[in-house]
């Protein structure tokens, strides 16, 4: 009976991980650009969330989607 070392990757996993990356690494980029784009109520906002953002991608980006996206001008 021959199996996979604990932890070791066939080839489904990896390609998981890797369309998970994207995914994440898409969402960040695209909160990045949308920050960039518009203009803020507060000119410090802009400077706040490109931090918020990059220092904590995960949640930065999650953040940003739930509170950010209402602080910009319309």
């Amino acid at each position: 009976m021959a199996g996979l070392a604990i932890g070791a990757y066939d080839g489904w996993q990896t390609f998981l991980v890797l369309i998970g990356v994207c995914l994440i690494l898409g969402c960040w980029l695209a909160a990045l650009l949308d920050i960039f784009r518009h203009t803020f109520q507060r000119s410090h906002q802009k400077v706040l969330w490109v931090f918020i953002v990059t220092l904590f991608p995960l949640v930065g980006v999650l953040v940003y989607a739930l509170l950010g996206r209402k602080q910009k001008i319309k």
